[in-house]
């Protein structure tokens, strides 16, 4: 078990599906920023409950502050987004992998050398540990959620033919 920081890329699409708790089973504290927190805590549906519930308990999800992006060799770009970039930034800060699927978040991750890991990772990961028997349900319902935010994920393709199976 380890830790991380992520962003809501990650957390909306899993506590739409219910699967946190695959994130909370492969990481035993999950980091987040204000940024983060705040668009969590605004949505008044159902389905993210749960997760307002662990961001506002602090069990395993925290929030943590941000500081600021000039003490860095390159500041974010503007399109970027201040959640994203706020994500990207607290994870280098910290020194923790990122949890991030957006793929104008992964090429500034990669200028200040933070690894990403994507949904469809995480999915890998929890099939390889045994955590669960079928992702292409799981997947199915990220796609779903991905159409309904009106957001693309970063699939990475090899990740998106897999089944669990080739994993073992």
């Amino acid at each position: 078990m380890n830790s991380t920081v992520a962003h809501t890329s990650v957390l909306l699409p899993f506590a739409y599906s219910g699967q946190t708790d695959l994130l909370q089973a492969l990481y035993s504290q999950i980091v987040i920023p204000s940024t983060v927190r705040d668009n969590v805590m605004a949505r008044r549906d159902a389905k993210t409950k749960a997760l307002q519930f662990e961001i506002e308990t602090g069990a395993w999800i925290r929030t943590w502050d941000v500081q600021p992006a000039r003490q860095y060799d390159k500041c974010p770009p503007p399109t970027l987004g201040k959640e994203k970039a706020d994500t990207i930034l607290l994870a280098k800060q910290i020194g923790l992998d990122c949890l991030l699927d957006d793929e104008l978040g992964r090429l500034f991750a990669d200028e200040l050398e933070v690894d990403c890991i994507g949904n469809f990772e995480i999915l890998a990961r929890c099939a390889q540990e045994g955590l669960t028997n079928d992702i292409d349900p799981l997947v199915e319902e990220m796609k779903a959620f991905s159409r309904r935010e009106k957001k693309a994920f970063a699939i990475n393709a090899s990740l998106n033919i897999l089944r669990p199976s080739d994993l073992h």
